[in-house]
């Protein structure tokens, strides 16, 4: 399956989330990563905010963003949790 980032994309989102993390003072990793997808890449934040990728409230769901990121996984509808 084909990667939902090009190259180019992918870089910007890890060198936004060196500048933007800062050690967890302010935000968790999860959070920061969903904040800077929408700067990389808008559409792919609000395709999968509120879903099982969505690392924003859970640091646990981080393994499966970077698999949808990178293609593997797809949204289906039992895919939203009950928060």
């Amino acid at each position: 399956m084909m990667s939902r980032l090009t190259p180019k994309e992918f870089a910007e989102l890890s060198l936004l989330f060196a500048e933007h993390y800062e050690g967890g003072k302010h935000m968790r990793i999860g959070q920061t990563y969903m904040n800077v997808l929408g700067t990389v890449k808008m559409e792919l934040y609000q395709e999968i905010t509120a879903t099982k990728y969505d690392p924003y409230h859970s640091d646990d769901r981080l393994s499966d963003f970077f698999k949808y990121l990178t293609g593997e996984g797809e949204i289906a509808e039992g895919d939203y949790p009950d928060w």
